[in-house]
């Protein structure tokens, strides 16, 4: 009869792999919400910018 099921080694080392796949995802996750939040401000200071440029040329 053949063996059916897992050994614990292949669940522990299959467990291992998804856990770096989870945390490579939540670090890459983190990274993207940083990034968003960088090009947020630096779209509120163009606009600023841009009105203060206008503000300038009026006067």
């Amino acid at each position: 009869m053949p063996n059916r099921g897992f050994t614990l080694i292949e669940v522990v080392i299959t467990s291992a792999v998804v856990a770096c796949g989870v945390a490579a995802v939540a670090s890459m996750f983190s990274l993207a919400v940083r990034a968003d939040i960088a090009n947020r401000q630096a779209a509120v200071a163009a606009a600023l910018l841009y009105d203060k440029m206008e503000q300038f040329r009026s006067t």
